[in-house]
């Protein structure tokens, strides 16, 4: 049995990595490409967010295929689900954190600036314009801070294991030993 966990480990690292490494070129272009059509800044992020987890399910149906006669319980997948999700989520994490307070902390008011000329030019309110300027003005005061990308990453590190949690449920298979 602890061999086999080990392999749990090589294959979630595997994985981990692949991910890592998708997220880390996806922000790449979300910061220098996609941010100056808004739209296309905000389908950027769900569509990444999509390929994620495909890459779990991936992982998942994979695991299931090479253990067809062994089985795989739904603990297993996870520890492998969760390895992935710490890997990407740190990429994540410091990516941001690099980017946004060091490498371009002027990001946000660039970004506020497309934004509020996209709503000038699809005739928005003054009213509304002013309502996001200032819901910005509140949320721009924490980006720079450590506490702010950490809290961040937290939260998405508890929805993305909810959701490995419920993958992995799925994706369970009972050893053949087991059926018959």
């Amino acid at each position: 049995m602890q061999e086999e966990f080990k392999g749990f480990w090589k294959i979630g690292l595997v994985f981990g990595l692949f991910s890592a490494i998708i997220n880390a070129t996806y922000l790449f272009f979300k910061y220098n490409y996609f941010w100056q059509v808004p739209l296309q800044f905000q389908a950027s992020s769900f569509i990444s967010y999509l390929i994620y987890i495909l890459i779990i399910a991936i992982a998942g149906i994979y695991l299931r295929n090479k253990h067809e006669f062994s089985g795989i319980g739904s603990r297993q997948l996870f520890q492998v689900f969760f390895i992935i999700i710490l890997m990407t989520e740190f990429t994540y994490f410091l990516y941001n954190y690099i980017y946004l307070v060091h490498i371009n902390p002027d990001f946000t008011n660039q970004l506020k600036e497309v934004i509020l000329q996209h709503l000038a030019d699809t005739g928005q309110s003054q009213e509304n314009m002013d309502a996001y300027v200032e819901e910005l003005a509140v949320n721009q005061e924490d980006q720079n801070s450590l506490r702010f990308h950490i809290r961040g990453v937290s939260i998405w590190i508890v929805i993305d294991s909810i959701i490995g949690i419920l993958l992995s449920l799925f994706m369970k298979r009972q050893s053949k030993q087991e059926i018959i």
